[in-house]
């Protein structure tokens, strides 16, 4: 059974460079008729390249006929809506203006995608991070457990709104300025330091423990805040948490979302025994990552994030193009 080589977004920056070191394999892949590329990876393209304000039009036209002079085959995503008739569109356009519908409607689309992806992601870690600091005062009296769930359960389902507007108006400005992580990471720590300290102090009362304004203030910077997670991560409450969460969801194989989750799980690992920010790139890889249900699917990226996920159990190793190259060779 062949395999399918999908070539993450970053590729097309190297099949485009003649000077790039693995051009004569790229060359040489793309005229195999097996290459793929996904519809994910076009889509940011065009949102990337046909910007109406920093796009770029050669690099945009460039970029798209590739698909027009190889045999490349297209993967569609549940994450994307692109008809043919947009791609000759964006391909053909003669000025970044003609295609500022399209721009709007693609760029909506990821919006709206990412948001809801990155909103799940930081949901699961405050929850881990609340369930954290309850572990650390467990057994305080026998009322403790009921009353930390009670209260941890208005605390995260009684902010859903303030949290879901948060990070969509954070990807929105990202998307308009162009600093989608700078944007997204102030956003998120935001919530991450209210929230995470409002649990340490109320759970701290509920366990009969007033915290000093100083040790309130442990939480309360994004530098305090990740040496709290890194000390409290050392307990591996967190990434017991995580896998309670990924065990509950009982992934179907086969689902349309099975692999997107997956390596967000791998993802979320860096949040949690870190505190790092959560990364929009992480959703786009996720999104590429899907395409992984198909068993022929292999991904060629430069990532080297995406490439140590892709390397545990639950995924599937990358391939360079001379790997492909022999495995396409063998009779």
């Amino acid at each position: 059974m062949p395999v399918k080589p999908l070539l993450d977004t970053n590729y097309i920056y190297a099949c485009l460079d003649p000077k790039d070191r693995e051009a004569a394999n790229l060359k040489s892949l793309l005229g195999t008729g097996h290459a793929c590329i996904s519809d994910v990876s076009i889509s940011e393209w065009i949102i990337r390249q046909g910007h109406p304000q920093w796009g770029t039009l050669d690099c945009l036209r460039e970029g798209l006929r590739l698909f027009r002079q190889h045999p490349l085959q297209r993967l569609s995503s549940p994450y994307v809506t692109l008809t043919q008739s947009d791609l000759d569109a964006a391909t053909d356009t003669q000025c970044l203006a003609a295609i500022e519908p399209l721009h709007a409607s693609l760029t909506k689309q990821r919006i709206d995608m990412e948001s809801q992806f990155l909103n799940w992601m930081l949901n699961v870690a405050l929850a881990a991070f609340c369930s954290g600091i309850a572990h650390s005062h467990a057994g305080s009296s026998a009322s403790f457990a009921p009353q930390a769930a009670k209260f941890l359960e208005a605390l995260i389902g009684g902010n859903q709104p303030y949290i879901k507007q948060t990070v969509e108006q954070a990807v929105r400005a990202g998307y308009a300025t162009g600093q989608h992580d700078k944007v997204l990471s102030t956003a998120i720590n935001d919530v991450r330091t209210v929230l995470v300290t409002l649990a340490r102090v109320e759970l701290g009362k509920i366990a009969g423990v007033n915290l000093s304004l100083g040790d309130i203030e442990r939480t309360f910077d994004l530098e305090k805040f990740r040496a709290f997670v890194r000390t409290s991560a050392k307990n591996g409450d967190y990434l017991r948490f995580l896998n309670a969460v990924r065990a509950d969801m009982k992934l179907k194989p086969g689902s349309k979302h099975e692999y997107t989750l997956r390596y967000l799980f791998h993802a979320l690992s860096s949040p949690l025994l870190a505190g790092a920010n959560h990364k929009k790139n992480d959703v786009n890889d996720a999104f590429v990552v899907g395409h992984l249900e198909d068993p022929q699917v292999v991904i060629l990226t430069r990532d080297t994030k995406m490439q140590s996920a892709l390397a545990s159990p639950d995924l599937r190793p990358s391939m360079t193009p001379t790997d492909v190259l022999a495995a396409l060779a063998k009779p």
